[in-house]
Protein backbone atom coordinates (compact mmCIF):
# COMPACT_ATOMS: atom_id res chain seq x y z
CA UNK A 1 0.00 0.00 0.00
CA UNK A 2 1.49 3.13 -1.21
CA UNK A 3 2.08 6.08 1.69
CA UNK A 4 -0.62 8.38 2.92
CA UNK A 5 -3.01 5.83 1.57
CA UNK A 6 -5.94 4.85 3.39
CA UNK A 7 -8.21 1.90 1.98
CA UNK A 8 -10.51 1.95 5.51
CA UNK A 9 -11.46 5.59 4.56
CA UNK A 10 -13.63 4.51 2.07
CA UNK A 11 -14.69 1.12 3.54
CA UNK A 12 -17.37 1.24 6.53
CA UNK A 13 -17.19 -1.84 8.64
CA UNK A 14 -20.01 -4.53 7.74
CA UNK A 15 -22.71 -3.91 10.30
CA UNK A 16 -24.09 -7.00 11.96
CA UNK A 17 -27.22 -8.15 9.91
CA UNK A 18 -26.50 -5.96 7.26
CA UNK A 19 -27.08 -8.59 4.14
CA UNK A 20 -24.11 -9.77 2.08
CA UNK A 21 -23.37 -8.24 -1.25
CA UNK A 22 -24.54 -10.15 -4.54
CA UNK A 23 -22.27 -12.90 -5.68
CA UNK A 24 -20.62 -11.83 -8.88
CA UNK A 25 -19.16 -13.83 -11.54
CA UNK A 26 -15.90 -12.14 -12.25
CA UNK A 27 -12.65 -14.43 -13.25
CA UNK A 28 -11.22 -14.80 -9.45
CA UNK A 29 -14.30 -15.45 -7.99
CA UNK A 30 -15.23 -18.37 -10.50
CA UNK A 31 -11.61 -19.61 -10.15
CA UNK A 32 -12.32 -20.19 -6.14
CA UNK A 33 -15.87 -22.07 -7.01
CA UNK A 34 -14.59 -24.18 -8.98
CA UNK A 35 -11.42 -24.51 -6.40
CA UNK A 36 -14.11 -25.66 -3.23
CA UNK A 37 -16.05 -27.83 -5.67
CA UNK A 38 -13.18 -30.21 -6.91
CA UNK A 39 -13.46 -33.27 -5.29
CA UNK A 40 -16.23 -33.00 -3.01
CA UNK A 41 -17.13 -35.63 -0.49
CA UNK A 42 -13.73 -37.82 -1.55
CA UNK A 43 -10.82 -35.06 -0.90
CA UNK A 44 -9.48 -34.28 3.28
CA UNK A 45 -11.81 -33.43 5.12
CA UNK A 46 -10.94 -30.25 6.01
CA UNK A 47 -11.36 -27.26 3.41
CA UNK A 48 -9.94 -24.16 4.65
CA UNK A 49 -11.23 -20.29 3.20
CA UNK A 50 -8.66 -17.29 3.85
CA UNK A 51 -8.89 -13.85 2.76
CA UNK A 52 -8.85 -10.09 4.38
CA UNK A 53 -11.69 -8.76 5.72
CA UNK A 54 -14.17 -7.55 2.64
CA UNK A 55 -13.02 -9.51 0.04
CA UNK A 56 -15.75 -11.95 -0.39
CA UNK A 57 -15.24 -15.08 1.41
CA UNK A 58 -18.74 -15.10 2.93
CA UNK A 59 -20.56 -14.17 -0.19
CA UNK A 60 -17.75 -16.80 -2.08
CA UNK A 61 -19.34 -19.89 0.67
CA UNK A 62 -23.06 -18.86 0.15
CA UNK A 63 -22.85 -19.36 -3.71
CA UNK A 64 -20.84 -22.55 -3.48
CA UNK A 65 -24.06 -23.85 -1.03
CA UNK A 66 -26.44 -22.97 -3.49
CA UNK A 67 -25.09 -24.01 -6.52
CA UNK A 68 -24.56 -27.66 -4.29
CA UNK A 69 -27.95 -27.35 -3.58
CA UNK A 70 -29.44 -31.04 -2.60
CA UNK A 71 -25.77 -32.54 -2.74
CA UNK A 72 -24.79 -31.01 0.13
CA UNK A 73 -26.43 -31.13 4.03
CA UNK A 74 -24.65 -28.12 5.22
CA UNK A 75 -24.72 -26.71 9.23
CA UNK A 76 -23.56 -23.83 10.34
CA UNK A 77 -21.33 -23.07 13.38
CA UNK A 78 -19.59 -20.57 15.01
CA UNK A 79 -16.57 -20.58 17.35
CA UNK A 80 -18.18 -19.57 20.12
CA UNK A 81 -21.14 -21.70 19.98
CA UNK A 82 -19.29 -24.64 21.17
CA UNK A 83 -16.20 -25.92 23.34
CA UNK A 84 -14.13 -28.97 23.23
CA UNK A 85 -16.19 -30.48 25.69
CA UNK A 86 -19.90 -29.32 23.76
CA UNK A 87 -19.38 -29.99 20.12
CA UNK A 88 -20.60 -33.37 20.21
CA UNK A 89 -23.70 -32.23 21.56
CA UNK A 90 -23.94 -29.03 19.47
CA UNK A 91 -23.19 -31.29 16.28
CA UNK A 92 -25.75 -33.60 17.59
CA UNK A 93 -28.30 -31.13 17.94
CA UNK A 94 -27.75 -29.30 14.83
CA UNK A 95 -28.06 -32.66 12.85
CA UNK A 96 -31.67 -33.28 14.07
CA UNK A 97 -30.97 -35.75 17.52
CA UNK A 98 -31.23 -35.28 21.16
CA UNK A 99 -29.09 -36.15 23.76
CA UNK A 100 -30.31 -37.74 27.09
CA UNK A 101 -29.04 -35.56 30.26
CA UNK A 102 -27.44 -38.96 31.63
CA UNK A 103 -25.97 -39.69 28.50
CA UNK A 104 -22.07 -40.15 28.91
CA UNK A 105 -19.55 -39.46 25.94
CA UNK A 106 -18.97 -42.40 24.43
CA UNK A 107 -22.52 -42.69 24.01
CA UNK A 108 -22.87 -38.95 22.29
CA UNK A 109 -20.19 -39.52 20.29
CA UNK A 110 -22.12 -42.79 19.00
CA UNK A 111 -25.29 -40.63 18.09
CA UNK A 112 -23.48 -38.24 16.32
CA UNK A 113 -22.13 -40.44 14.22
CA UNK A 114 -25.65 -42.64 13.37
CA UNK A 115 -26.84 -38.92 13.17
CA UNK A 116 -23.83 -37.86 10.12
CA UNK A 117 -24.86 -41.53 8.60
CA UNK A 118 -28.69 -40.71 8.34
CA UNK A 119 -28.19 -36.77 6.90
CA UNK A 120 -25.47 -38.22 4.53
CA UNK A 121 -27.74 -40.97 3.12
CA UNK A 122 -28.57 -40.49 -0.63
CA UNK A 123 -24.93 -39.70 -1.36
CA UNK A 124 -25.13 -36.28 0.50
CA UNK A 125 -22.11 -34.76 1.87
CA UNK A 126 -22.25 -33.55 5.22
CA UNK A 127 -20.44 -30.15 5.85
CA UNK A 128 -20.22 -28.01 8.73
CA UNK A 129 -19.33 -24.58 8.02
CA UNK A 130 -17.09 -22.51 10.49
CA UNK A 131 -16.58 -18.77 9.68
CA UNK A 132 -14.62 -16.47 11.57
CA UNK A 133 -12.37 -19.77 12.34
CA UNK A 134 -9.20 -18.00 12.89
CA UNK A 135 -10.58 -17.02 16.27
CA UNK A 136 -11.37 -20.83 17.10
CA UNK A 137 -9.51 -22.92 20.14
CA UNK A 138 -7.30 -24.95 19.02
CA UNK A 139 -8.84 -27.49 21.24
CA UNK A 140 -12.36 -27.20 19.45
CA UNK A 141 -10.20 -27.33 15.95
CA UNK A 142 -8.93 -30.56 17.04
CA UNK A 143 -12.43 -31.83 18.53
CA UNK A 144 -13.57 -31.25 14.82
CA UNK A 145 -10.95 -33.28 13.09
CA UNK A 146 -12.06 -36.04 15.99
CA UNK A 147 -15.46 -35.53 14.18
CA UNK A 148 -14.02 -36.15 10.50
CA UNK A 149 -11.91 -39.42 11.85
CA UNK A 150 -15.77 -41.41 13.20
CA UNK A 151 -17.23 -40.08 10.38
CA UNK A 152 -14.46 -41.67 8.46
CA UNK A 153 -14.58 -44.74 9.79
CA UNK A 154 -18.02 -44.95 9.37
CA UNK A 155 -17.98 -44.59 6.18
CA UNK A 156 -19.87 -41.62 5.09
CA UNK A 157 -18.70 -38.21 3.56
CA UNK A 158 -17.76 -35.62 6.22
CA UNK A 159 -16.26 -32.32 5.81
CA UNK A 160 -15.25 -28.70 7.47
CA UNK A 161 -15.13 -26.04 5.68
CA UNK A 162 -13.22 -23.30 7.79
CA UNK A 163 -13.60 -19.38 6.98
CA UNK A 164 -11.37 -16.64 8.00
CA UNK A 165 -8.36 -14.46 7.64
CA UNK A 166 -5.14 -14.89 6.60
CA UNK A 167 -4.27 -15.58 10.58
CA UNK A 168 -6.40 -18.97 10.25
CA UNK A 169 -3.77 -20.28 7.73
CA UNK A 170 -0.86 -19.44 9.98
CA UNK A 171 -2.40 -20.83 13.03
CA UNK A 172 -3.54 -24.35 11.43
CA UNK A 173 0.43 -24.34 10.46
CA UNK A 174 1.27 -24.19 14.38
CA UNK A 175 2.54 -27.34 16.42
CA UNK A 176 -0.48 -27.34 18.78
CA UNK A 177 -2.30 -27.90 15.32
CA UNK A 178 -0.16 -30.19 13.82
CA UNK A 179 -2.51 -33.04 13.84
CA UNK A 180 -4.77 -31.35 11.33
CA UNK A 181 -1.49 -30.78 8.39
CA UNK A 182 -2.83 -34.04 6.52
CA UNK A 183 -6.60 -33.76 6.82
CA UNK A 184 -6.38 -30.00 4.95
CA UNK A 185 -7.33 -30.04 1.35
CA UNK A 186 -6.28 -27.45 -1.31
CA UNK A 187 -6.66 -23.68 0.26
CA UNK A 188 -9.21 -21.44 -1.30
CA UNK A 189 -7.04 -17.96 -0.89
CA UNK A 190 -9.35 -14.58 -1.58
CA UNK A 191 -7.19 -11.23 -2.73
CA UNK A 192 -8.53 -7.71 -3.80
CA UNK A 193 -9.43 -7.63 -7.34
CA UNK A 194 -7.67 -6.04 -9.75
CA UNK A 195 -8.82 -3.09 -12.37
CA UNK A 196 -9.88 -5.25 -15.18
CA UNK A 197 -12.07 -7.71 -12.33
CA UNK A 198 -13.02 -4.38 -10.64
CA UNK A 199 -14.49 -2.95 -13.68
CA UNK A 200 -16.28 -6.40 -14.84
CA UNK A 201 -17.46 -6.29 -11.27
CA UNK A 202 -19.06 -3.27 -11.59
CA UNK A 203 -20.63 -3.64 -14.89
CA UNK A 204 -22.70 -7.10 -13.47
CA UNK A 205 -23.58 -5.56 -10.22
CA UNK A 206 -27.22 -4.63 -9.47
CA UNK A 207 -27.17 -0.75 -8.25
CA UNK A 208 -28.81 0.19 -5.07
CA UNK A 209 -32.22 0.98 -6.60
CA UNK A 210 -32.22 -2.93 -7.47
CA UNK A 211 -31.78 -1.75 -11.57
CA UNK A 212 -29.25 -3.47 -13.64
CA UNK A 213 -25.73 -1.41 -13.54
CA UNK A 214 -24.48 -2.67 -16.88
CA UNK A 215 -22.83 0.25 -18.53
CA UNK A 216 -24.01 2.85 -16.58
CA UNK A 217 -20.25 3.37 -14.92
CA UNK A 218 -17.71 4.94 -17.10
CA UNK A 219 -14.41 3.23 -17.68
CA UNK A 220 -12.81 6.06 -15.68
CA UNK A 221 -14.91 5.77 -12.81
CA UNK A 222 -14.28 2.13 -12.24
CA UNK A 223 -10.75 3.37 -12.73
CA UNK A 224 -11.29 5.44 -9.83
CA UNK A 225 -13.38 2.95 -7.76
CA UNK A 226 -10.26 0.42 -7.80
CA UNK A 227 -8.34 3.58 -6.79
CA UNK A 228 -10.05 4.54 -3.99
CA UNK A 229 -11.29 0.95 -2.46
CA UNK A 230 -8.02 -1.35 -3.61
CA UNK A 231 -10.19 -3.96 -5.57
CA UNK A 232 -12.08 -5.20 -2.20
CA UNK A 233 -15.53 -5.97 -2.91
CA UNK A 234 -17.40 -4.94 0.16
CA UNK A 235 -15.91 -1.08 -0.71
CA UNK A 236 -16.68 -1.52 -3.79
CA UNK A 237 -20.03 -1.81 -2.86
CA UNK A 238 -20.33 1.32 -0.77
CA UNK A 239 -18.71 3.33 -2.83
CA UNK A 240 -20.27 2.41 -5.88
CA UNK A 241 -24.02 2.84 -4.62
CA UNK A 242 -23.36 5.79 -2.96
CA UNK A 243 -21.86 6.89 -6.69
CA UNK A 244 -24.98 6.05 -8.47
CA UNK A 245 -26.98 7.80 -5.68
CA UNK A 246 -25.39 10.95 -6.51
CA UNK A 247 -25.63 10.80 -10.14
CA UNK A 248 -29.23 9.87 -9.95
CA UNK A 249 -29.83 12.66 -8.13
CA UNK A 250 -28.02 14.80 -10.75
CA UNK A 251 -30.62 12.90 -13.55
CA UNK A 252 -27.26 11.70 -14.98
CA UNK A 253 -27.24 8.81 -16.86
CA UNK A 254 -23.53 7.49 -16.38
CA UNK A 255 -21.49 7.45 -13.07
CA UNK A 256 -19.12 9.75 -13.82
CA UNK A 257 -15.33 10.36 -12.04
CA UNK A 258 -16.78 13.37 -10.65
CA UNK A 259 -19.76 11.21 -8.84
CA UNK A 260 -17.15 9.07 -7.26
CA UNK A 261 -14.59 12.05 -5.94
CA UNK A 262 -18.26 13.57 -4.29
CA UNK A 263 -19.22 9.96 -3.18
CA UNK A 264 -15.35 9.17 -1.88
CA UNK A 265 -15.22 11.90 0.12
CA UNK A 266 -19.21 11.55 1.99
CA UNK A 267 -18.10 7.96 2.53
CA UNK A 268 -14.59 9.62 4.15
CA UNK A 269 -16.52 12.30 6.09
CA UNK A 270 -18.94 9.87 7.87
CA UNK A 271 -16.28 6.97 8.80
CA UNK A 272 -14.32 10.51 10.42
CA UNK A 273 -17.54 11.52 12.11
CA UNK A 274 -18.19 7.67 13.56
CA UNK A 275 -14.58 7.26 14.18
CA UNK A 276 -15.29 10.69 16.42
CA UNK A 277 -18.16 9.60 18.56
CA UNK A 278 -16.87 6.36 19.23
CA UNK A 279 -14.05 7.57 20.85
CA UNK A 280 -15.47 9.93 23.31
CA UNK A 281 -15.00 9.43 26.44
CA UNK A 282 -18.32 8.16 28.89
CA UNK A 283 -19.49 11.27 31.09
CA UNK A 284 -19.73 9.46 34.07
CA UNK A 285 -15.70 8.36 33.75
CA UNK A 286 -15.08 11.87 33.32
CA UNK A 287 -16.62 12.96 36.53
CA UNK A 288 -15.43 10.01 38.75
CA UNK A 289 -12.25 10.60 38.32
CA UNK A 290 -11.20 13.47 39.76
CA UNK A 291 -13.63 12.31 42.87
CA UNK A 292 -10.90 9.39 43.57
CA UNK A 293 -9.66 9.69 47.44
CA UNK A 294 -12.16 11.86 48.43
CA UNK A 295 -12.36 10.70 52.09
CA UNK A 296 -8.61 10.85 52.42
CA UNK A 297 -8.22 14.26 51.53
CA UNK A 298 -11.30 15.31 53.24
CA UNK A 299 -9.05 13.83 56.53
CA UNK A 300 -6.48 15.82 55.37
CA UNK A 301 -8.09 18.90 54.95
CA UNK A 302 -9.73 19.06 57.98
CA UNK A 303 -6.45 18.17 59.99
CA UNK A 304 -4.23 21.26 58.46
CA UNK A 305 -7.32 23.19 59.07
CA UNK A 306 -7.15 22.52 62.71
CA UNK A 307 -3.36 22.91 62.74
CA UNK A 308 -3.92 26.19 61.31
CA UNK A 309 -6.61 27.42 63.88
CA UNK A 310 -4.96 26.32 66.92
CA UNK A 311 -4.37 29.50 69.51
CA UNK A 312 -1.04 30.55 69.86
CA UNK A 313 1.56 30.43 72.87
CA UNK A 314 1.53 33.48 75.14
CA UNK A 315 4.93 35.23 75.34
CA UNK A 316 7.68 35.18 78.27
CA UNK A 317 9.85 37.36 78.68
CA UNK A 318 9.23 39.63 75.94
CA UNK A 319 9.51 35.74 73.52
CA UNK A 320 7.48 33.04 72.94
CA UNK A 321 8.14 30.80 75.73
CA UNK A 322 9.88 28.20 73.16
CA UNK A 323 13.55 26.24 74.60
CA UNK A 324 16.39 28.15 73.64
CA UNK A 325 14.42 31.16 72.15
CA UNK A 326 13.06 29.28 69.23
CA UNK A 327 8.86 30.04 68.59
CA UNK A 328 6.68 27.73 70.74
CA UNK A 329 4.35 27.66 67.58
CA UNK A 330 7.75 26.71 65.02
CA UNK A 331 7.85 23.81 67.66
CA UNK A 332 3.94 22.85 67.67
CA UNK A 333 4.54 22.61 63.81
CA UNK A 334 7.80 20.66 63.60
CA UNK A 335 6.24 18.47 65.81
CA UNK A 336 2.72 17.69 64.15
CA UNK A 337 4.54 17.63 60.27
CA UNK A 338 5.16 14.49 59.74
CA UNK A 339 8.82 13.37 59.13
CA UNK A 340 10.00 12.30 55.81
CA UNK A 341 8.87 8.88 55.07
CA UNK A 342 6.38 8.92 57.54
CA UNK A 343 2.60 8.22 58.01
CA UNK A 344 0.67 11.74 57.78
CA UNK A 345 -2.15 12.55 59.66
CA UNK A 346 -4.73 11.02 57.36
CA UNK A 347 -2.75 7.49 57.47
CA UNK A 348 -2.46 7.77 60.98
CA UNK A 349 -6.48 6.59 61.30
CA UNK A 350 -5.67 3.86 58.32
CA UNK A 351 -6.66 5.84 55.14
CA UNK A 352 -4.53 5.56 52.21
CA UNK A 353 -2.77 8.79 51.52
CA UNK A 354 -4.34 11.69 49.47
CA UNK A 355 -3.06 10.99 46.27
CA UNK A 356 -2.95 13.97 43.26
CA UNK A 357 -6.06 15.05 41.97
CA UNK A 358 -5.50 14.21 38.08
CA UNK A 359 -5.54 17.37 35.61
CA UNK A 360 -8.57 16.68 32.50
CA UNK A 361 -6.19 15.09 29.91
CA UNK A 362 -5.76 12.41 32.66
CA UNK A 363 -9.20 12.44 33.57
CA UNK A 364 -10.42 12.08 30.57
CA UNK A 365 -7.81 9.08 29.28
CA UNK A 366 -8.58 6.56 32.35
Amino acid sequence: MAPGTSRVSVEPPKPQGTPSPPFIATAPALEALALLDRGLGARAPFVVVTGEPGVGKSTLVREALRRWGARVHARRLSPGEATAETLFATLLGRLGGTTNSQANGPAIAQRLVEAIAHAASAGKVVMVVMEDAHVAAPELLLQLANVAEMAHRKPCAFEVMLVGTPELAARLAEPALSSLTDKLAAPVKLSQLTQHDTRHYLLQRSGATGASASGMFSRKACRDIHGATFGVPRAIEALADESARRAAKAGATTISPEHVRSATQALRARRSNASASASMPRPERVIAAPTENAAAQEQASAATTKLANAAPPKPVNGRSGGTNGTPRGTETAKREAPAPGAAGPAQAAGTPAPSRPADGASAILR
